[in-house]
């Protein structure tokens, strides 16, 4: 073998090797924030962010090809102005890519937001791409009977036409005990969706002002993170449900004795037949690996600092992870982005990462491109 080709292979060797060592973390387009960022099989990364008042502000969406160097011109995504809100930083847009990479966003709508649930709140909004891809068509109410919502919702879609939204609300119980998760579907492409059903029969609650995440691995199984709420108990809790299946099965995830609510967020990302979760209990960044629709045990990041919120998890090809979360945040009050890589068998790699600036409202969203890397928008 030659000494060229010898130095050839081995690059090749050592190519994923360096390309997932390098992370970027930067700033959502035009100073947005609350960026959720998505990537497609081209390369593309599509991100929506939230712009003004935290009260009653916009979102907006912009794409930037796998060779680009900046984002296309952004698009505004609700049709209403002032619909969507910030405060909290778990009421914001959920975003998924559906089929031909069409676009889908689902937020709370702020307290002008119409139109209105059925209980007269804001209720959960959504709106998609339309099919020539310049413009977002207005925006929809997607509670039927399911009112009295808080926290965040969550969407879901795969490349069939299939999407899913989930929210949790207190539809006429007491409490936040009371408190069920609910599901939408629409089998062509958001055109239409159905009336929400429970998507489970286990009375767990829903911690009111905590936002849930939903995911889909490649064998099309479900997955629906969320914090629930029963007595002196804010555990965290998985749902599971295959493609053939008609109902979601639930577990404890990690439980918290706690009487209040934290406030938090969970993520999910998946990549063939693993799918990774994370979420925040006591303060604490936790992840676990789910094969299959079985979750491993839970790990801590033990890199994170105390009182750490707002986690986000991207997967790259090789099947390692990079976690992202907030330090130092609070109620109208930034801090700093913090992250960390792990190896496909979960064990930190290198050293974490900070940076500075992290807005008021804030909070990361983690991409793995195909060449192993990873980007924090923030």
């Amino acid at each position: 073998m030659s000494r060229n080709i010898a130095i050839f292979m081995f690059t090749l060797l050592l190519y994923p090797l360096i390309a997932a060592e390098s992370v970027v973390a930067e700033r959502a387009p035009n100073g947005g924030i609350q960026p959720q960022a998505v990537i497609d099989a081209s390369g593309t990364t599509h991100v929506v962010w939230f712009s003004g008042s935290p009260q009653g502000g916009n979102l907006f969406y912009a794409h930037r090809s796998a060779d680009g160097a900046g984002f296309s011109p952004a698009l505004r995504v609700n049709s209403q102005d002032g619909s969507a809100i910030a405060m909290g930083t778990i009421r914001g847009a959920q975003v998924a890519l559906g089929t031909g990479g069409r676009i889908h966003v689902l937020w709370n709508g702020s307290g002008t937001a119409l139109p209105k649930g059925p209980d007269g709140g804001a209720g959960m909004l959504y709106t998609r791409l339309t099919d020539d891809g310049r413009a977002f068509e207005p925006q929809r109410q997607l509670i039927v009977r399911a009112g009295g919502i808080d926290g965040g919702g969550s969407i879901v879609a795969d490349a069939s036409g299939h999407v899913w939204a989930f929210w949790h609300a207190m539809a006429g119980a007491k409490d936040e005990s009371g408190a069920r998760v609910f599901v939408t579907a629409s089998n062509d492409d958001g055109a239409t969706f159905t009336s929400e059903q429970l998507a489970t029969a286990t009375p767990t609650g829903a911690c009111g002002c905590c936002g849930m995440r939903a995911g889909i691995d490649g064998q099309g199984r479900l997955y629906v993170l969320y914090r629930g709420a029963t007595k002196g108990q804010r555990d965290e809790i998985l749902l599971s449900r295959g493609m053939d299946q008609k109902i979601f099965t639930g577990q404890v995830l990690d439980p918290w004795t706690a009487q209040s609510c934290p406030m938090s967020t969970s993520a999910i990302m998946a990549a063939g037949e693993r799918t990774a979760l994370a979420w925040e209990t006591k303060g604490r960044i936790c992840f676990a690996i789910a094969n299959l629709g079985k979750p491993g045990m839970p790990t801590a990041v033990k890199a994170a600092a105390a009182e750490s919120k707002h986690p986000s998890i991207a997967i790259n090809a090789a099947g390692e992870l990079l976690i992202a979360w907030t330090e130092g945040t609070g109620w109208n009050r930034g801090g700093t982005l913090a992250w960390q890589r792990y190896d496909a068998q979960g064990k930190p790699a290198g050293t974490a990462g900070r940076a500075e600036g992290l807005p008021a409202w804030g909070l990361p969203s983690a991409i793995a491109k195909p060449d192993g890397s990873f980007v924090i928008l923030y």
